[in-house]
């Protein structure tokens, strides 16, 4: 089979059988309401770039499993909220340190009512679907208790890629419009704490001390980076003569394999990009196929991808 062609052709992504495949993937996994046939027939006519968007907005809120450091500074626990959970609160932390899987300690709505499909085509933007503490501030809340139990008290914090800042024990009012002062006081107060500890002498914040910045659609400015970054790749895969089929058995030769059949689909983790061929039980990803997300930045195929100028 001859080398994919360094000149474009312009396709319509939405049309071709392995988007298709990967779109309807995608929806899948996104946990929408009203879920109901309409509700997916309206998902799957948008483009996969705005698929990918859902789905990083909505896979944004988890939590990935992995072993990390939990702060508590001594002025959370001196405070009433924390003496008062203090038994149900060092557990959780025990299980963040521990590597456990806390997701179910976050809301209901991250796991069954993420994207609220209704209000998405009325407003055209995730307004009304998103944790705006997450989106605008850059905090996860977390209950005491995992779902279906729940608790009054919770847990705010910063989740770090290998520890968690705690910002403080809060009520759920916190959340309420009818928020008492003391309350918010106390939240303000905790807020400014975490911002002088981490704040580069002479520095400041662009968007919420806690990394949060809200784009006009009302998602994060990384799920921007994340969804733009990552469409731009599998076009550029798509678009070459032979496509996604052509850029696998690419591939397979750099490593002197040359398999008859090939069936490639596109796979994203989290914010892992892959490439999976089930027919020959294959995986590509990370470095595999230049393909690389960390905290919602992604590093580009390399420019020799196809043997010549890539971008």
């Amino acid at each position: 089979m001859s080398t994919p062609s360094m000149l474009e052709r312009r396709v319509n992504l939405d049309e071709l059988q392995t988007i298709k495949r990967f779109k309807d993937d995608l929806v899948k996994a996104i946990p929408y309401v009203p879920n109901n046939k309409e509700s997916k027939d309206f998902l799957l006519s948008l483009g996969v770039d705005m698929l990918l968007h859902m789905h990083d907005f909505w896979h944004h809120r988890l939590i990935d499993v992995r072993p990390r450091k939990v702060d508590l500074p001594s002025r959370i626990r001196s405070t009433p909220a924390y003496i008062r959970k203090k038994d149900k609160v060092k557990s959780l932390i025990g299980l963040i340190e521990a590597g456990q899987d806390v997701n179910g300690y976050l809301s209901r709505k991250a796991h069954y009512e993420a994207l609220d499909v209704e209000a998405f085509k009325q407003d055209k933007d995730f307004m009304r679907s998103r944790d705006q503490m997450h989106i605008c501030e850059g905090y996860h809340h977390l209950h005491l208790e995992p779902y279906p139990g729940r608790t009054d008290d919770l847990i705010i914090a910063k989740i770090l890629h290998s520890h968690v800042d705690i910002i403080g024990v809060f009520p759920h009012v916190i959340f309420e419009e009818n928020c008492p002062a003391s309350v918010k006081s106390d939240y303000d107060l905790a807020v400014s704490a975490y911002a002088k500890k981490i704040a580069p002498s002479g520095g400041y914040f662009m968007g919420g001390p806690g990394g949060g910045m809200q784009n006009l659609a009302g998602s994060s400015l990384q799920s921007t980076t994340f969804h733009t970054h990552t469409y731009k790749i599998i076009s550029l895969v798509e678009q070459y003569e032979g496509g996604l089929e052509a850029y696998v058995r690419k591939l397979y030769a750099k490593s002197n394999r040359t398999p008859k059949n090939v069936k490639p689909s596109w796979v994203l983790k989290g914010r892992s990009l892959e490439i999976h061929d089930k027919v020959n039980k294959t995986e590509f990803k990370g470095k595999d196929i230049k393909v690389h997300t960390h905290l919602g930045y992604i590093t580009p195929m390399k420019p020799d991808a196809f043997g010549g100028p890539f971008l």
